[in-house]
């Protein structure tokens, strides 16, 4: 016997597979207060009356019962038998909305009340009741249950820690906004791989994917359809998602290409949605309570939806992120739009076994490769994440200044503010944006913003100088069809656009096009500082196990900075080909829950806002307020006397390094003083905790570590402190090798200077030669994978003074202000008691300083 509902009433419902005697089958409960059980091959088994419209339904993974939600009351019912069981809990308004735990031991519940509690189904106490925006429209339960999340009927998500009963995320008109009085639901799913996508409605006819902890958006469907979306339903192993909206189409998407599989629209919309467990079929219930099953709607040639993925051939690599324009189907092919495949039955209706509609051309099975979204997704630093209708957000947040977007009817209202408002002398004014920009990047001279292409114009790329002496400084330039901005820098000198292409394209800030680079992989982010550009792809930067990178930038010095998710901060170094120092650690700082936003970073201290775990973001209404913190490399033995000195050194060797490799790149270019002058600073900071800790081994009477830590001394008057030091403790043997060191980096430093001297053209006449311009040319320079230094002067080939070598060899003069003569070297080395061997051991209890004869004043 067919299964008959009535069909005269449009309300809530809601359908579950279960297992009845070994085999699948559909319960299934509606607005006409019957609970109606049927096998898949149109069957009726039995149904249960109720007394009242039945709004929602949810079966336990135990398969041992289900429970609906009416009026006032969730009830659980027994399976296979169907029976009564109990009253799970009560509400004061109707239920809407009912989700099982993964282990099935807990239910949560939630309706047109202002609450939503998780019941303990063994005891029916109720073990979590939090207060939320009334009228929820939907629940979905995290499958590590971890989270809860809830979406109302006003659009407001929230994504609830069910420990603590505190929301780890709220954002206000993320959804789709519903009538109350309507039948309508907000989607909700989570990825059945432990809950590593969050899928919810958009407010866009579209669904947006959030990463599990960060929320930010991983990636967009969007395409087929025309109204808002009401159910999202993941397939069994992950690989593919369902989707039926108000437009009354039902949609499966591929996760692994972000692709549209095949759709199918019917006569009315459907208020539940749900896959096979094992097979390939999707059952759903319409708003008049009419079950409707859809047969296949995964073509044969692509992998089961129900597969286990360690079964599957997934080799191939994963195709490009989406953005909404991929063509409808596979390869370009168009899926059938009719609902030959997917019967409903009525009351006098059948179930149809039927093919999928879908006539994509067949492809490759080990195209496929995995479910999971690709590995990073483009970040823009500095930004939060888009609201919703009417909220405001930050595009960018440095620490030079801040742009604001407020979304209005029509137009977004952007606003460019300075932290340091003596820096523009007129304020910047509010920009009307039609283009609705979502990328931004700061800089002192201007503004460079970018957009998506939408129904009205294609994407775009707009640059906003704040003074100009020209008129017409401003430029703006559409993107070609398909080719969407995925992250954008700006700085004084040059501007940088990535895009889904995986194309950059590089600008000066007057429009010059300057040049177009294909990128090997997708481009994750971008920054810029000065004449520097970094851009990391895919895998190009150390990262926590299992985090992701979430801000990129440089320190003052020009240094490579990056912040992940586990709250982990990292220096790119030039030592070891490119390496990365971990530099700060989150965990070490935190209270209670708090969470770090990254604004800016030096060599000593990260500048940050520091947010509460239910605003994981800063807010642009109060203004944030940002905080310095001090870095730590995570040394062994930090609690001993030495810790925070060695912790000091390392940082401070790490910015020498990188001062010495910028002074590299900017020899003999103008400015090329300055930065022998920087390098002699780094090296005076970089000597400091290495005395401190000099004299702590001698305090310790650990001679051999002493000795050690005065080889790394970069200047000589920090060796002749050391010397000094050494005699001080009288350790004669320590004071004898310290002088040793000493001869020899004369005579080396001697040796290299007569070398510069024969590779140098001759003097002019009334000029002194000056040991301060020797230099060496380094060949074959090569910058580490995942970005690029962009550095004055033709490539390979940079000009490196010599106290930059990778020798440590170091330029000194005398008291008479003369330079150290090839001679006098050469004398130095050629006479008294260690003649041919600077490394010879002097007399005992002589420890002689080769400096006695300098005065106090001494410049070196």
């Amino acid at each position: 016997m067919a299964p008959t509902v009535s069909a005269e009433r449009q309300d809530m419902g809601g359908i579950a597979y279960i297992h009845l005697d070994s085999k699948q089958a559909l319960v299934t409960c509606g607005a006409s207060g019957t609970i109606l059980f049927f096998q898949e091959d149109q069957t009726e088994i039995k149904r249960v009356e109720a007394s009242c419209a039945l709004n929602c339904l949810a079966a336990s993974p135990k398969g041992d019962v289900f429970v609906v939600g009416d009026s006032q009351y969730v009830k659980a019912y027994k399976l296979p038998s169907g029976e009564f069981s109990s009253v799970a809990t009560r509400f004061n308004l109707p239920v809407r909305a009912v989700a099982f735990s993964p282990s099935g031991s807990t239910l949560a519940a939630a309706g047109d009340d202002d609450t939503i509690k998780v019941i303990n189904l063994a005891n029916e106490k109720v073990i979590r009741a939090v207060r939320t925006t009334p009228y929820t429209r939907g629940l979905a339960y995290d499958p590590d249950s971890t989270f809860l999340a809830s979406a109302a009927a006003d659009g407001h998500l929230q994504v609830w820690d069910i420990a603590t009963g505190k929301p780890v995320l709220s954002r206000k008109r993320s959804t789709p906004k519903i009538d109350v009085a309507s039948p309508g639901r907000c989607g909700l799913a989570w990825h059945p791989d432990g809950g590593s996508l969050l899928a919810v409605a958009g407010t866009e006819n579209d669904i947006l994917c959030l990463e599990r902890l960060s929320w930010d958006e991983a990636f967009v469907l969007k395409g087929p359809h025309t109204g808002p979306v009401n159910i999202i339903a993941f397939s069994p192993n992950g690989l593919y998602m369902a989707s039926a909206g108000r437009d009354k189409k039902v949609v499966v998407w591929d996760l692994t290409t972000k692709a549209l599989v095949c759709e199918q629209l019917g006569e009315e919309p459907l208020t539940a949605l749900v896959w096979r467990p094992e097979g390939n079929c999707l059952a759903g219930l319409t708003e008049t309570g009419a079950p409707s099953c859809w047969r296949e709607p995964v073509p044969s040639h692509k992998p089961s939806p129900s597969a286990a993925l360690d079964t599957l051939d997934l080799a191939a690599p994963i195709r490009g992120r989406s953005t909404g324009d991929e063509p409808d189907g596979e390869d370009g092919a168009s899926p059938e739009n009719s609902m030959d495949d997917f019967i409903e039955d009525d009351v006098n209706g059948d179930f149809t076994s039927g093919v999928a509609g879908n006539k994509a051309s067949a492809a490759s099975f080990n195209q496929v490769r995995g479910c999971l979204p690709q590995p990073q997704g483009p970040l823009q630093p500095g930004s939060t994440p888009r609201g919703g209708p009417g909220s405001r957000r930050w595009l960018v947040y440095t620490l030079l200044g801040c742009i604001s977007s407020t979304e209005a009817e029509g137009f977004n209202a952007v606003e460019v503010t300075f932290h340091d408002t003596s820096r523009s002398r007129k304020r910047i004014p509010i920009l009307n944006d039609f283009y609705r920009f979502h990328l931004a990047s700061l800089s002192d001279k201007g503004a460079l913003y970018a957009s998506n292409a939408s129904p009205d114009s294609p994407a775009m790329v707009v640059y906003r100088p704040f003074e100009a002496w020209a008129p017409n400084s401003d430029w703006s330039l559409p993107l070609p069809e398909g080719e969407s901005p995925v992250a954008v820098a700006a700085a004084r000198s040059l501007l940088a656009l990535a895009t889904s292409t995986q194309t950059l394209r590089l600008f000066s800030p007057a429009g010059t096009q300057t040049n177009v680079i294909s990128w090997a992989g997708p481009v994750v982010a971008v920054a810029a500082q000065e004449h520097l550009l970094a851009v990391i792809a895919s895998e190009a930067v150390a990262l926590s196990p299992g985090a992701r990178l979430t801000w990129l930038g440089f320190t003052p010095d020009g240094m490579l900075a990056t912040f992940d998710s586990q709250g982990v901060l990292r220096l790119r170094t030039p030592d070891f080909g490119g390496g990365w120092m971990p530099a700060f650690d989150s965990a070490a700082e935190q209270k209670n829950k708090e969470t770090f936003w990254p604004v800016a970073v030096t060599q000593q201290a990260l500048s940050c806002v520091i947010c509460r775990e239910h605003t994981p973001v800063p807010t642009v209404t109060p203004r944030p307020t940002m905080s310095r913190i001090a870095l730590h490399v995570p040394v062994l033995g930090a609690a001993e006397a030495t810790g925070p000195v060695e912790d000091q050194q390392l940082l401070l060797s790490a910015t020498l390094s990188h001062v010495r490799e910028a002074a590299g790149r900017s020899a003999g270019c103008s400015g090329g003083g300055a930065a022998e002058s920087d390098v002699v600073q780094a090296e005076t900071e970089a000597d400091k905790p290495l005395l401190r800790l000099f004299q702590a081994a001698l305090k310790a009477n650990r001679l051999l570590r002493a000795y050690e830590l005065a080889t790394r001394l970069h200047l000589m008057r920090s060796l002749e402190g050391s010397l000094k030091l050494a005699n001080h403790h009288q350790v004669p043997a320590l004071a004898e090798r310290i002088t040793a060191v000493i001869d020899a980096r004369l005579a080396l430093e001697a040796a290299e200077m007569a070398l510069a001297e024969e590779a140098a053209p001759s003097t002019p006449p009334g000029q002194s030669a000056d040991e301060d311009d020797a230099e060496v040319v380094v060949e074959g320079h090569a910058s580490s994978p995942g970005h690029r230094l962009a550095a004055e002067g033709p490539p390979h080939s940079h000009r490196v003074p010599l106290s930059t070598s990778t020798t440590n060899t170091f330029l000194s003069r005398h008291p008479n202000g003369e330079s150290v003569s090839n001679a006098a070297a050469k004398k130095a080395s050629t006479s008294g008691p260690t003649a041919g061997n600077p490394f010879a051991k002097r007399p005992a209890g002589n420890p002689v300083n080769p400096f006695a004869r300098a005065s106090k004043s001494q410049k070196l």
